[in-house]
Formats: C-alpha cells, sequence, structure tokens
C-alpha cells in the first residue's frame, strides 16, 4: 500500500529499525530484500543502517489504534515523514527509513495492511500476517513484501505510467511483477513469490522506472 510521494534526494543511507522480537529469520529476509532492490535499481551508492530495535514508532501507533491488538500505520508514517523533513532543516541531509513490525497493522477503514509507504520518505511493514508459514516460504513473502514497499519508497508505481496498472490501495502494477497489489492472503503473496523466483522481480516497465527514479 502507498500514499502520497514527496520528492526529495535520491542517494541517500536506507535506515533499518526491527520491533523487538523480529527473527533471525525475517531480519535476513528483509535485509535480502533490502539489498536486491538497491542491486536491481543500480542505487549501489545507498548505504543500508541497521538501527536496531526502536520503540518510539511503535508507541505512537499503539496510542491512536482503534483497538489494542493492532497498530495505526498512518500515525507511525507520518512520524517518519516529520523526522525526515525535521533532518533535512537541521543537517541538510535525510534518509530512507524502514521500520519492520511483527505486530498487525491497519490504515484508515482497512482491517489491516502488510505495508504502508511514503515515497521518497520510507515504510512501515509488518510481518505478522506471515507467522504461521513455513520457514521457506516465510522467508520468500516476506522478502517480497520488503522488496515491493521499497518500490513505492522508491518512486513505484511511476506518475507518469499509464498501462497495465490498477488502483486498489494505491497505484499497483498488474503484470508478473512483485508491485502487484496481494490482497488475499496467503495465496497472493505465495504466488507473488513464486513468480519473482520464477520470473525475476520486476516487469520491464516497472524495472525501467525503478532505474529512471535514481537517475533523476
Amino acid at each position: 500500500m502507498s500514499i502520497q510521494n514527496i520528492p526529495n534526494s535520491k542517494i541517500k543511507s536506507l535506515f533499518i529499525q526491527y520491533q523487538k522480537g523480529i527473527s533471525n529469520l525475517e531480519k535476513r529476509a528483509v535485509m535480502d530484500g533490502a539489498k536486491e532492490m538497491i542491486d536491481l535499481a543500480n542505487a549501489k551508492p545507498i548505504r543500508i543502517v541497521n538501527l536496531g530495535e526502536n520503540l518510539d514508532y511503535i508507541q505512537g501507533g499503539q496510542n491512536t489504534s482503534k483497538n489494542n491488538f493492532q497498530l495505526n500505520a498512518n500515525t507511525m508514517i507520518n512520524k517518519l515523514s516529520f523526522e525526515s523533513q525535521k533532518d533535512i532543516a537541521k543537517y541538510n541531509k535525510s534518509h530512507y527509513n524502514l521500520i519492520v513490525l511483527n505486530s498487525d497493522i491497519y490504515s484508515g477503514n482497512n482491517d489491516f495492511i502488510l505495508g504502508l509507504a511514503m515515497g521518497g520518505i520510507g515504510t512501515i511493514l509488518s510481518t505478522y500476517r506471515f507467522q504461521k508459514f513455513y520457514e521457506k516460504g516465510k522467508y520468500e513473502c516476506i522478502k517480497t513484501e520488503t522488496m515491493h514497499e521499497l518500490g513505492h519508497v522508491f518512486g513505484l508505481i511511476a506518475d507518469s505510467r499509464k498501462d497495465n496498472i490498477e488502483m486498489n490501495l494505491g497505484k499497483h502494477c498488474t503484470n508478473k511483477c512483485i508491485m502487484r497489489q496481494g490482497i488475499t492472503l496467503p495465496d497472493d503473496w505465495i504466488e507473488i513469490s513464486k513468480d519473482r523466483l520464477k520470473y525475476g522481480a520486476f516487469c520491464p516497465e516497472c524495472s525501467r522506472d525503478l532505474k529512471k527514479y535514481f537517475e533523476k
């Protein structure tokens, strides 16, 4: 899921922070997904920085939640945006953010979401809905989820694109591509992950636009 794109400088560090309890397998899936995204985008100057556990964003998501078993993703993504703009004003530099949670999250009237991204800023993603997957499936689906959400952060789906798209919880691709929308769990994300392994992560259109994002 994605929301409004915010233009920013393109080559900057990617900060990863985890909720307490994220397993080593989940961390490996996230890190591998982030590294592959940077490689596919031809953006290797981007440095990945592991900041470990951070509870600040989680507290805000709890405080504004409509229930006691989920976190409000909108509150957390807004805090990411605020912190990013504050860093620009204070240090004249910014970074991408990747917040990885094992708590369930929601946005607006949606019962749950897997992730919420803000273009040029960062993303919140949850591994909660994959917790009961077998080990290999869990790794591949979380890796796919990470790459999908970072795709939104890195300008996908491009505003200029008109073909092979749908508007479903944000703009998504309809090709065999990790940028298509997965609504049904676990089936959709298993299928998207299998297609990633068989055909590659991105369709030609998304691959082109991803690389263009970092050429600007």
